[in-house]
């Protein structure tokens, strides 16, 4: 549902939607699983700008679509666990808000770039005795830009940090 926000005389509305199915397969000892999520948010008002008018102009649509597959398992009769996990994550229009330097001064801008974040995830457990345990773990993580931010979309013809 809508969410408005109210900047004095003028309002805008915030919306996002992002539906998420997942599919388990259960073992005897295990836990398989798939998870794909797309959603979206498109809305929210921009920041730091020194008219409400300017402040409601709403940033376009950021989506992003997630895929994740794991696996968990039990081992050696419960005494250890090892689990599993891969994900990719894709995003289109991310928004970075920055700001800018405009005629007027400084003011807030909101860019748009894709990025694409892949990643693995993988954790060992083992009971050495009832009071202790020994664990390994390693994680993977490669996030790309696919289209690094881009001025154009708000008419930002100065340098930006």
């Amino acid at each position: 549902m809508p969410a408005p926000f109210d900047t004095g005389e003028i309002s805008i509305e915030a919306e996002e939607f992002t539906p998420k199915a997942t599919l388990e397969y259960v073992f005897d000892d295990s836990l398989a699983w798939f998870t794909y999520s797309n959603g979206y948010k498109i809305g929210s008002p921009s920041f730091a700008q020194w008219s409400a008018a300017v402040a409601s102009v709403p940033s376009g649509d950021e989506e992003i679509t997630m895929m994740e597959a794991g696996y968990k398992t039990t081992l050696n009769n419960g005494s250890a666990q090892f689990e599993a996990i891969v994900y990719n994550y894709d995003y289109e229009d991310h928004q970075q808000l920055l700001v800018c330097d405009t005629p007027a001064g400084p003011a807030g801008c909101v860019v748009n770039g894709d990025a694409t974040l892949q990643g693995l995830d993988m954790s060992y457990r083992t009971f050495l005795s009832p009071n202790t345990s020994l664990g390994v773990a390693y994680a993977y993580t490669d996030a790309t830009w696919d289209k690094f931010i881009d001025t154009a979309c708000c008419g930002v013809g100065s340098a930006y940090d």
